[in-house]
């Protein structure tokens, strides 16, 4: 999957997140921060595994998109697209 198709993906299936969650959706951009500016948190975040999946975007188990753990934390939208296209292409040690 390439960059951009991954960031495709990331947009439309954080929308769709936010409107299942009967959540407000504002205009999500690579800066925004799902926990904080979207108002969801980390256990969303697990959920929305789920949804990528979905979309052919394979996550291991024990990994959380909406957080950093080797930072302890956030992600921006844009940092989670970089870190799903490093998994993607096998460069992330997990």
């Amino acid at each position: 999957m390439t960059k951009e198709q991954i960031e495709k993906e990331v947009m439309n299936s954080l929308e769709e997140f936010l409107v299942s969650a009967n959540k407000k959706v504002p205009v999500i951009n690579k800066r925004t921060r799902p926990i904080g500016d979207l108002g969801l948190d980390s256990p969303d975040g697990i959920d929305w595994v789920c949804d990528l999946e979905e979309r052919g975007i394979i996550i291991p188990v024990d990994v959380n998109p909406f957080t950093d753990d080797k930072k302890h934390k956030p992600r921006t939208v844009g940092e989670i697209i970089d870190f799903l296209y490093s998994i993607c292409n096998g460069s992330e040690e997990n």
